[in-house]
């Protein structure tokens, strides 16, 4: 897996929690990207839990396991 970075535009509810596929990551930064640039002056995207590092069991979440939610 991988871990979300820190970025402009966005912000990360917990660092420990912001692990995904490379794929997954890289559409994540895209959309968030592509949503900054059009400069309308939103408010920054707040992402939550995505998966543990290494996946697996997640409490509260059913799914979150793989990466890929």
């Amino acid at each position: 897996g991988v871990q979300l970075p820190p970025g402009p535009g966005y912000s990360v509810k917990n660092a420990d929690h912001a692990w995904g596929t490379p794929r997954t990551i890289r559409l994540l930064q895209d959309a968030i990207r592509d949503y900054t640039r059009g400069g309308r002056g939103g408010p920054k995207v707040h992402v939550g839990d995505l998966s543990r590092r290494g996946g697996g069991v997640f409490p509260p979440h059913l799914s979150h396991r793989h990466g890929r939610d």
